[in-house]
């Protein structure tokens, strides 16, 4: 993946905690960006664990043609690596966006938001 330094949304940090001396030391594990291409605003919305831990990311990622699509992505919790990723284009150009993530019992990840301007 080809790292930008903007736009990008930051899709997660992992935070380690320790003791020390009575205080919680703040350790990044890693971190991730996204960048959907040219100087358009990429937005990371919801974060969600599946059961073992690792993030799953929903946000809008904006490239030149179209409206904002829908991007979810899962993370390996321990080194950040990206294990799957699923990018729903605009409709009819059209923005889209995110609002709430949630896994169903068998772990299907349910992903719901909306379609602005859509159609004419």
């Amino acid at each position: 993946m080809r790292l930008r330094a903007l736009p990008y949304f930051l899709v997660f940090c992992a935070v380690l905690f320790s003791a020390v001396g009575g205080f919680a030391a703040i350790e990044f594990a890693w971190s991730d960006r996204l960048d959907g291409g040219g100087s358009l605003a990429d937005h990371g919305r919801v974060v969600i664990l599946d059961p073992s831990g690792n993030p799953i990311v929903g946000g809008e990622t904006t490239e030149r043609i179209g409206g904002a699509a829908i991007f979810v992505r899962k993370m390996d919790r321990l080194s950040g690596e990206q294990i799957w990723a699923h990018r729903i284009p605009a409709y009819d150009g059209s923005d889209m966006s995110v609002r709430r993530m949630e896994l169903d019992p068998s772990g299907n990840v349910m992903v719901s938001g909306y379609i602005a301007g859509c159609g004419t």
